[in-house]
Formats: C-alpha cells, sequence, structure tokens
C-alpha cells in the first residue's frame, strides 16, 4: 500500500503555502496536585509541529476538539504546548455555573482553578461561544443572523462547520450533512458579513489574537 506521510510532503515542498491541521493526542497522566508526571505524548508531538514549521508553515493556535479541554486534566498539557510554541489556545472563560448548565458540575472547581492561575495577558480567554450551530436548517442565514445579534461586548468565538454538499460528505456525516452545506452557503454570502460589520463587530481570527500576544 503506497502511504503518504506528512514528512514526504513536506520535503516535496507540497505543504508550502497551504493550511494544514495537525491533530495531536495530549492525554498525560497527572498527579493529585494536577502536575504532568510524564509528558512523552506532548514531545512526540513537537517534532510533527516543528517539520510544519520548517517547511514553512505557519501555526495561528492550538484547539480541541468536542470540548475536551473544559476537563481540567487536559488543561496543563494542552496549555503546556501552546506556551511552547507562543500561540493562542482556544479556552472559554467557562463559570462554575455555566458548567452546571452543561452538566459538568463535577469539574467546575478544578477548571475554575485552572483559570485562576492563567494571565490572560498571555493566554486570552474567550468571553462567550456559540457552538451549537449543526441544526437541522437548509437554510441558515437567519440562523446566523439571531446568534450576532445576541454577541456581547469582549472576545466571542463562533464556531461553524461549512462544507460543500458532495457524496464524500454524506459519506462523512450521514445525520447532517444539509446543516454543513447549509453553513457553506450562507458564509459566503457577503450579506452575512455585512451584517456583523453593521453590527460593530470586529471580526479577528487567531492569527490576530496571536500577533496580539
Amino acid at each position: 500500500m503506497n502511504v503518504i506521510r506528512f514528512s514526504d510532503l513536506c520535503q516535496q515542498g507540497k505543504v508550502k503555502g497551504q493550511r494544514v491541521f495537525i491533530r495531536a493526542d495530549l492525554n498525560v497522566p497527572q498527579n493529585d496536585a494536577g502536575d504532568i508526571t510524564e509528558d512523552t505524548r506532548i514531545r512526540a508531538s513537537v517534532p510533527c509541529i516543528q517539520m510544519a514549521l520548517d517547511a514553512g508553515l505557519e501555526i495561528t493556535h492550538i484547539d480541541t476538539h468536542m470540548g475536551s479541554v473544559v476537563h481540567p486534566k487536559f488543561l496543563p498539557a494542552y496549555l503546556s504546548l501552546a506556551n511552547e510554541f507562543g500561540v493562542p489556545a482556544f479556552l472559554p472563560n467557562i463559570t462554575r455555573e455555566r458548567l452546571a448548565m452543561i452538566d459538568k458540575s463535577d469539574i467546575a472547581d478544578g477548571y475554575a482553578e485552572v483559570l485562576e492561575k492563567i494571565d490572560t495577558n498571555r493566554v486570552p480567554t474567550l468571553d462567550e461561544i456559540y457552538i451549537d450551530t449543526l441544526r437541522p436548517l437548509t437554510d441558515k442565514k437567519a440562523f446566523y443572523r439571531e446568534i450576532i445579534d445576541k454577541v456581547g461586548p469582549g472576545l466571542n468565538h463562533l464556531l461553524f462547520h461549512p462544507a460543500k454538499r458532495s457524496e464524500e460528505l454524506v459519506a462523512i456525516d450521514k445525520e447532517r450533512p444539509e446543516s454543513r452545506h447549509a453553513d457553506y452557503e450562507a458564509w459566503r454570502d457577503p450579506a452575512l458579513k455585512q451584517y456583523i460589520l453593521d453590527a460593530g463587530i470586529h471580526l479577528i481570527g487567531y492569527r490576530e489574537l496571536k500577533q496580539a500576544l
């Protein structure tokens, strides 16, 4: 079987100028005090990240899948990697009350304790996150306008899942392909961007956050 490795693409110069998503497993053991006791998995991720940098790619931020960062046992490893490469991390400033609302009361104290130790001048935290956007809708322009109308002061993160309708999309997500295509249609419409700007919202991405660190 012909296997194409990331290292092959880097050596062939095929990644320069491209956008690359690196998925790393940062689940590491910790002691009762929350200190990392064995960082092999973090160290194992570093060569691949360095390879991307050497190939001319820019790392804009570190992210988390399905909100796993909300668990305090993952935060030290997660933030350690962000700090090492000088990039912002997806990090919601979630209160104990908000965690209770999403059935995470058991980790609320631990998460809050970690947040209290963070220097927000070096690690920006998100004041609000809008992540429940995979709704069963075929037209989501009005849906996103309603979200935009709710945006308050501070650093807000809006997550959506744009993908063009195709056989590949249906194979990946059999339950919600139309919702993903509706995201694609909504966010390629210049009128939605203009609606955001008219609301006085300053659009930025993680690249701008990185530059502000």
